[in-house]
C-alpha cells in the first residue's frame, strides 16, 4: 500500500508478526504500557518491488504447504547442500536501515533510527546472536531469574556492544529534517 505519512510503498515484512509477540511480551513483563500499539512493515522503493516481494512470499508458502511443489523446488530450484553462498563481497552490499515512532499518551513523540551496516540476512543476524549470547554469559545487564524473557532485559549492554562493531542507533527530531 502506499503509505501517506511517509510517502513511500509499504508491504508485508516477514518477521513481524513475532517481532509484535515479543514486543507485547516485553511490555507485559516490564508493564511499560497497557495502551501500547505497535506495527512495523517494509519499506518499497516502487510499487513493483513490493509485490514482487509479495510474490515470493505467496510462492515460498506455497512450496512449503505442497509437498510436489516443495520436491520440485528441492530438486531444480534451490541449492544443493554446501551450494549457495554468496562471495563474501556481496554480503558488503547489504544493509539494514529501521525507522522507529513513538507516541506518548500525552502526544509526545520520539523518533529513532537503527542502521545495520552488512547484510542482513545472514552476517548482522549471526553478530546480533553472537553478541546476545556474549550478554548473557557474561551477565550484563542482567537482574532477572529463570522463565521466557526478551531481548529488552538485556537490550542497554547488548546494544552498547553493537555499537561497538559499527551498528549506528539515534534518536532524532524529523522536523528538523
Amino acid at each position: 500500500h502506499w503509505d501517506t505519512k511517509i510517502k513511500q510503498w509499504c508491504g508485508f515484512q516477514i518477521m513481524s508478526t513475532i517481532n509484535m509477540d515479543l514486543v507485547n511480551r516485553s511490555n507485559r513483563l516490564h508493564g511499560y504500557n497497557e495502551n501500547l500499539v505497535y506495527a512495523e512493515k517494509s519499506i518499497f522503493p516502487n510499487f513493483m518491488s513490493g509485490f514482487m516481494q509479495t510474490m515470493a512470499f505467496f510462492y515460498f508458502g506455497a512450496f512449503i504447504a505442497c509437498k510436489p511443489l516443495g520436491m520440485f523446488a528441492r530438486k531444480f530450484l534451490l541449492p544443493k547442500q554446501g551450494e549457495g553462498l554468496l562471495p563474501e563481497s556481496e554480503y558488503s552490499k547489504g544493509y539494514l536501515t529501521v525507522f522507529g515512532e513513538g507516541v506518548g499518551e500525552r502526544g509526545s513523540k520520539v523518533n529513532s533510527v537503527i542502521h545495520f551496516p552488512r547484510d542482513p540476512g545472514y552476517v548482522e543476524t549471526s553478530r546480533m546472536l553472537v553478541e546476545s549470547g556474549i550478554t548473557l554469559l557474561r551477565g550484563e545487564g542482567v537482574n532477572i531469574g529463570g522463565g521466557f524473557w526478551t531481548t529488552s532485559f538485556i537490550a542497554r549492554p547488548l546494544l552498547e556492544r553493537l555499537r561497538k562493531e559499527g551498528t549506528v542507533f539515534e534518536f532524532y527530531d524529523p522536523k528538523k529534517e
